[in-house]
């Protein structure tokens, strides 16, 4: 535990000792969690709407009726300005 008794010539060393109080503070272990996970399998009906779509119509202009909604041509249909 420390310092040993010594003598060196004309000298005698004695270490003398005492007891201080000494605080410390270390993490242990109190209680032991168990988490586990299990599967399950089931059904259920569910009646919801799954996708909604709203059209806003311009009904001011001119329409061209000749081409499609990609923009191309419609065959056998005439331009209303022609």
């Amino acid at each position: 535990m420390g310092a040993k008794a010594g003598i060196r010539g004309h000298e005698i060393r004695i270490p003398l000792m005492q007891e201080e109080v000494a605080m410390n503070k270390r993490t242990v272990v109190k209680e032991e969690i168990v988490i586990k996970k299990h599967a399950v399998q089931g059904e259920q009906v569910v009646h919801a709407d799954l996708r909604k779509e709203h059209v806003d119509i311009d009904r001011k202009g001119t329409i061209d009726k000749t081409t499609n909604t990609r923009g191309k041509k419609v065959p056998g249909k005439r331009s209303s300005s022609s």
